[in-house]
């Protein structure tokens, strides 16, 4: 009688997962194993947070004004120091999702403030994103909005600005080096999870159009990247990670070569650093420090749990 019952729960958490409609994309072309552990960290950031829930917290967090014409005054999404990476992004991601989703959808209450106007971010003058998300930590509060236009010359559908607003107008970016303790803050992380679903990001309203450098698995990039870090013996690693000309920086330049050549020297570094003799090792380890670094239990683990 366990075991059925056993069974009825992991049929339960499978349809679940599948629900999630999460797109499994090419990520990393060079290497299956790489690709398994990229698509492995995105679906447990889903997953474990609760997506669903979340997705439905989020919704009443956002709310239209009076009417139409007024538009959308939306409420903050607060998240705590001790609030998991995993839990951050699951927002974050459901975010870019919708918005792309209602870009052709007139804003009205059941868009709850993810109304994205196409086409917008040609006109000079005019925000591209009407309905932008704000998230607050502690005392700082952070604007992010879509400037992607979905113009048939635009590549990137999960284009973005993140900008800290209160208690000063500052644009995160990757052009200064950074403390460690900065790189550790939930500020910084927050650019980080940003990035990852930019790289997610697809457009429903051209083919499903990917990104440009959707095949850069950034979210295994970032896992190794933060061992390595907090480590504390590799200190040259933080800003050749988090500065936009450093050897391992995943997030800019207009070449995907230059990404995948950069991620391929991080992971090098990785390899190095815990002896790991070729990638499925590699991918292993990876399953168990983005457990650690994301704040999640893996699912894998979590269905098998069923059965003991």
């Amino acid at each position: 009688m366990v075991c059925v019952f056993n069974k009825f729960k992991f049929l339960i958490l499978f349809s679940y997962l599948i629900s999630l409609e999460v797109i499994a994309e090419v990520l990393w072309d060079e290497s299956g194993a790489m690709q398994n552990a990229e698509e492995r960290i995105v679906l447990n950031c889903r997953a474990s947070s609760d997506f669903a829930f979340r997705r439905d917290a989020v919704q009443s967090l956002v709310t239209n004004i009076q009417n139409n014409t007024q538009g959308f005054v939306p409420h903050t999404i607060t998240w705590e120091t001790h609030t998991p990476l995993s839990a951050m992004l699951s927002n974050i991601l459901w975010i870019h999702d919708r918005k792309l989703r209602n870009r052709h959808v007139p804003a009205h209450p059941s868009s709850y403030g993810t109304t994205y106007q196409r086409g917008a971010a040609l006109i000079r003058g005019v925000e591209s994103d009407p309905c932008p998300t704000y998230f607050q930590i502690e005392n700082r509060r952070y604007k992010l909005s879509l400037n992607y236009n979905g113009s048939p010359t635009t590549e990137q559908p999960g284009n973005y600005y993140l900008m800290q607003v209160n208690p000063t107008w500052t644009v995160l970016s990757f052009d200064r080096n950074i403390t460690i303790a900065q790189f550790n803050s939930k500020d910084y992380q927050l650019h980080l999870l940003g990035e990852i679903a930019r790289r997610k990001a697809i457009d429903p309203y051209r083919n499903n159009l990917p990104d440009q450098f959707s095949r850069i698995p950034v979210a295994a990039g970032i896992v190794m990247a933060t061992k390595l870090i907090r480590g504390g013996l590799d200190p040259d690693i933080l800003n050749h990670f988090w500065k936009k000309d450093g050897a391992y920086h995943l997030f800019s330049g207009n070449f995907y070569e230059t990404r995948r050549d950069n991620f391929n020297a991080l992971a090098d570094r990785y390899m190095d650093r815990y002896g790991l003799a070729d990638e499925a090792s590699l991918a292993n380890l990876l399953k168990m420090h983005a457990e650690e670094v994301f704040g999640y239990q893996d699912y894998e683990s979590a269905l098998q749990s069923l059965f003991i």
